[in-house]
């Protein structure tokens, strides 16, 4: 059976569409695209996923708050380029 999962991109960003080109051969099935909190939050109190992709530019508060409430209930992974990697890493 393969993983499930939902990606939460407000702004429908090349991020969603990469998502679903690396799942096209996978074992892992996109369930939706949610282009807002309050339709992804909706969908997760009638249904279970595996885990959620969510857009690293969702930085308000909204995105912060639905990050702590699911986080403990399935893995949030939160993409970040390359650059922000290595910010990171030259500042330790």
């Amino acid at each position: 059976m393969p993983l499930s999962f939902i990606l939460i991109d407000e702004n429908e960003t090349s991020c969603a569409q990469l998502v679903k080109l690396a799942t096209e051969s996978t074992q892992i099935e996109l369930i939706h695209v949610f282009t807002s909190i309050k339709e992804a939050t909706k969908f997760l109190h009638e249904a279970t996923v595996d885990f959620l992709i969510i857009d690293p530019n969702l930085s308000n508060q909204l995105g912060f708050s639905f990050i702590e409430k699911y986080q403990a209930k399935q893995p949030i992974i939160i993409p970040v380029s390359y650059t922000h990697l290595r910010a990171h890493e030259t500042r330790h």
